[in-house]
């Protein structure tokens, strides 16, 4: 067996997917598993990816992988594609595209009830940081993942979520 490590490693899966995305490095499934059995022989077991990665091929591959029953948590992200970047449709951070973005990447991942952690890949300053939280918390409420951060952040826009959330948190 290979030797573990002392630190915490989470496996990014950006190119992980279907052959001819964007992003998409490794679409051999065998290929995949291979990566992954390496990496949870050296004691990892975390991987990240995003609704984004691959066109979404990164989520549907660790779902053909079967990544829930390996014994791997996963952290997945929605991006906010305002720009409508890589000819894929605008969408923002607005509780229509959020709640779309979660339903299709739990349906994506093989079809779970949630994921560990569910990321906001990058701000969306076309709408209120409150209305944005106050998504995350319904979403968080009705069990869709069991932790959420923020990715691409600038560090005054994390101290604002943070006075927002102090501020709910005393309502």
């Amino acid at each position: 067996m290979s030797p573990k490590t002392n630190l915490d490693i989470v496996f990014g899966a950006m190119t992980f997917g279907k052959e001819g995305e964007e992003q998409v490095r490794t679409s051999s499934l065998q290929t995949c598993a291979s990566i992954l059995s390496t990496y949870q022989s050296h004691g990892g077991s975390e991987i990240d990816t995003s609704r984004f990665y691959g066109n979404g091929t990164s989520e549907t591959h660790l779902a053909a992988l079967n990544w829930d029953s390996l014994g791997f948590t996963l952290a997945t992200k929605f991006y906010p594609n305002t720009a409508g970047l890589m000819g894929r449709p605008a969408t923002h951070l607005t509780r229509d595209d959020m709640r779309a973005a979660i339903s299709e990447s739990l349906h994506a991942l093989g079809d779970v009830e949630k994921v560990d952690l569910w990321y906001l890949h990058a701000p969306d300053r076309s709408v209120p940081l409150e209305e944005t939280l106050a998504v995350v918390d319904e979403l968080y409420r009705e069990g869709k993942f069991n932790r959420w951060g923020v990715s691409n952040y600038m560090a005054w826009e994390v101290s604002a979520i943070w006075d927002i959330q102090c501020v709910a948190s005393d309502d």
